[in-house]
């Protein structure tokens, strides 16, 4: 996929999910408690960290990228991830997933960590060789877990580790801030 492409999907996705507003959420912080708490509905992230492709010895690449994510339910969000990488040489991996989280518990009063699952599918990009290069691609999977940490009422910090076809291991931490 052309990464101009990619960057329109990205930008239709936000404008689609813009249009969404902020829903209330009502948990327990302990017993007989009860604290309300504004989860939006959108955010948008930035990540960056490692990732090793498994071959005869590990292959580490630089990670980097961005998702929206729409949260059409308390505990889910969906929306796309691209994500680039590089490796050695003229080695490049570019990613344009589609990517669901699943928190493990409720959102909850500002201020609590929340575990979540995630998975993702679509397609990758390689590329190798100099100048314009040799590019394929392939279907691409991935899954794993994380945890998101407030910074405030909007902001977070991410860390995530996710295993994936090709095979690979990702680990990466997330910035994001929610509209």
């Amino acid at each position: 996929m052309h990464p101009r492409l990619a960057i329109l999907l990205l930008l239709a996705s936000a404008t689609v999910s813009s249009a969404q507003t902020p829903a209330t959420v009502v948990s327990d912080v302990g017993p007989g408690a009860a604290a309300t708490a504004t989860a939006s509905h959108l955010s948008v992230e930035v990540h960056g960290g490692w990732a090793g492709f498994l071959d005869d010895a590990t292959v580490d690449h630089v990670v980097l990228g961005g998702a929206v994510r729409w949260r059409p339910v308390p505990r889910l969000t969906i929306g796309p991830e691209v994500t680039w990488m590089a490796g050695p040489d003229t080695d490049r991996d570019l990613f344009v997933v589609g990517a669901v989280t699943w928190d493990l518990r409720s959102p909850g009063a500002v201020g609590s960590v929340v575990p979540y699952l995630v998975a993702a599918g679509g397609l990758m990009a390689h590329a190798s060789g100099y100048g314009r290069g040799t590019w394929g691609s392939e279907g691409a999977v991935s899954g794993g877990a994380g945890v998101r940490i407030p910074l405030g009422r909007r902001g977070y910090v991410a860390p995530d580790v996710r295993v994936g076809w090709e095979p690979h291991l990702r680990i990466t931490v997330a910035g994001g801030w929610a509209f």
